[in-house]
């Protein structure tokens, strides 16, 4: 058999009958979900979908997380800082802001101290 931590995750999927699948971020029961880099692939990050990658690399969230979490993510890197104030009129949900600020932290270590993982 496989060693598990080696399975190579889709880059999104529907949910099998019978299989219970928790969205990483807001933690509902999901029935489709998507892969998400913390740093996005396009800013340079990490393209793994490796199971030993899960919660460092990339997390599996669901398309309301996943829309919100890029959201917040361009507007950081198009203000070219983390948009306090503007988060905090926006009201979005802390479990969303938390998995933007988690990649975007990440993004600013690997750009700026050159750290990668």
């Amino acid at each position: 058999m496989a060693d598990p931590r080696q399975l190579e995750h889709p880059v999104k999927g529907w949910v099998s009958p019978g299989e219970l699948i928790i969205c990483d971020c807001c933690l509902r029961r999901v029935f489709y979900w998507e892969l998400h880099h913390l740093v996005p692939i396009a800013w340079g990050g990490s393209d793994s979908r490796l199971e030993t990658d899960r919660q460092v690399v990339w997390v599996r969230i669901c398309g309301d997380c996943h829309g919100v979490v890029h959201m917040i993510l361009d507007k950081a890197r198009h203000d070219g800082g983390w948009p306090l104030a503007w988060l905090v009129a926006l009201e979005a949900p802390h479990h969303m802001i938390e998995t933007a600020r988690r990649g975007w932290n990440k993004w600013k270590q690997m750009t700026f101290e050159g750290v990668t993982t």
